[in-house]
């Protein structure tokens, strides 16, 4: 195959992470769902004040440490006389006004958990057991299905738990700040339950739009995980992407839309050229990989300003953009939607850069001769020194758009048989 494309706040817990580009295959994580929620959860770093001075954030450190390393971490707390939080965020209201309003609001979203609670019968006294609870009925409020049992709540709930033993900011909170945490989060899943019930009852689209923003919410703090690839199976909560790829069910197919999802004229330019380059080498455009690795490919040639890669690289590049696709649960939980959107933003700034390869490029004649001429090549002003130029330009733009996929830096890469890998995890090897 041969292509000739180049010149051609308190305790907000665990949101919900970003989306990873490229290389970021956590197969460990797919095989252990409760270690993958904990290191997913570590990588959030847990229950960190919002600007909070790094000499308090030290001492909060070495006390809770302190005990955890005397065995007397925990996750439960003692209650004071009555609830704290509806208080404490009523009071954040811009308006001084509005404040007794927003505070009985948050009261009634707790109490609406406080219900749950009892009914579900959890431990009121652990902020464990009241995240995983908070995320069952956020999460019932956003999928419109039933609260899950305990059984399903378990992986979840433990993972939080042994986050929290093992979490040194955490274990160095007093019973009022656990309470406050425990109280957050209960009080706004509470809110969307609440909403969500009021809305059923009154036919009401403003209650349930309130209902599903609390519940986003409430799942956007408590799990790790783009809340769009959330599910609930026998097993419990989990990640779609990471389900795929664990049954051996990830594609690296997709459904493209009839037109492209860009309007802009010219990103439409871009997209359609990048089409013909596809169709050319006969890729097929619903298969993401192929297409990616087509990208990839031609940003390679421009970022080595024009020079060709042999064949083994290139089937390489197939296969490791394969392995990539298929290996990745962020790409795996994606609709064919954001598969189709990731792909045209790719293939854009590819042919972006590739056009700009070709321009720099195309001979310009020389119009100067005999003295001028070598002057001008000894200040680099020349047709050929000013050609050059414009190819190191194209040549770092291609770079670039290499760089937006391959994290930190395509450059640290290495691509053997095996696929795409950085260079130092090889050598750990």
């Amino acid at each position: 195959m041969r292509f000739i494309v180049a010149a051609a706040s308190l305790v907000i817990v665990c949101g919900s992470a970003a989306l990873a580009q490229g290389i970021n295959n956590p197969i460990d994580d797919v095989r252990n769902p409760v270690g993958a929620l904990q290191r997913a959860m570590a990588r959030r770093r847990l229950m960190q004040y919002a600007g909070i001075a790094e000499v308090e954030n030290i001492r909060l450190r070495a006390a809770g440490q302190a005990r955890i390393d005397a065995g007397r971490a925990s996750t439960t707390f003692q209650r004071t006389t009555g609830p704290i939080a509806p208080a404490k965020y009523g009071a954040l209201a811009p308006n001084p006004a509005d404040r007794p309003t927003w505070t009985q609001n948050y009261i009634g979203g707790l109490e609406s958990f406080n219900s749950a609670a009892q009914q579900y019968k959890i431990n009121q006294n652990d902020v464990a057991d009241g995240m995983g609870l908070a995320l069952a009925v956020a999460y019932s409020v956003y999928s419109g299905t039933r609260i899950a049992t305990p059984e399903q709540r378990g992986i979840f709930t433990e993972a939080t738990r042994q986050n929290l033993l093992q979490n040194a900011i955490f274990q160095s909170y007093s019973d009022q700040d656990r309470q406050l945490i425990y109280e957050m989060h209960g009080m706004i899943a509470g809110l969307a339950l609440r909403n969500s019930t009021a809305a059923e009852i009154a036919d009401s689209s403003m209650l349930r739009t309130e209902a599903l923003k609390a519940a986003v919410d409430t799942l956007t703090n408590l799990w790790p995980y783009p809340i769009g690839g959330m599910e609930l199976t026998s097993a419990g909560f989990g990640d779609r992407g990471m389900r795929l790829v664990r049954e051996g069910k990830a594609t690296t197919q997709f459904r493209p839309s009839p037109a492209p999802l860009v309007t802009d004229p010219q990103q439409l330019d871009a997209w359609r050229a990048f089409v013909r380059v596809a169709q050319a080498q006969k890729i097929p455009m619903n298969d993401l990989s192929a297409t990616m690795a087509l990208c990839v490919l031609i940003n390679w040639i421009n970022a080595r300003g024009g020079q060709p890669l042999d064949q083994q690289t290139q089937l390489w590049t197939f296969s490791g953009m394969k392995k990539i696709i298929l290996t990745n649960p962020d790409w795996q939980r994606m609709s064919d939607a954001d598969k189709e959107s990731n792909l045209e933003s790719f293939a854009i700034k590819t042919m972006a850069a590739n056009a700009e390869m070709v321009q720099a490029q195309r001979p310009m004649p020389e119009q100067l001769s005999g003295q001028m001429l070598r002057a001008a090549r000894g200040m680099g002003v020349d047709q050929a020194s000013l050609r050059a130029g414009k190819i190191r330009i194209a040549s770092l733009h291609a770079q670039m758009v290499l760089d937006s996929f391959f994290t930190p830096q395509f450059a640290q890469y290495t691509l053997t048989e095996n696929g795409f890998a950085l260079a130092n995890s090889i050598q750990q090897r």
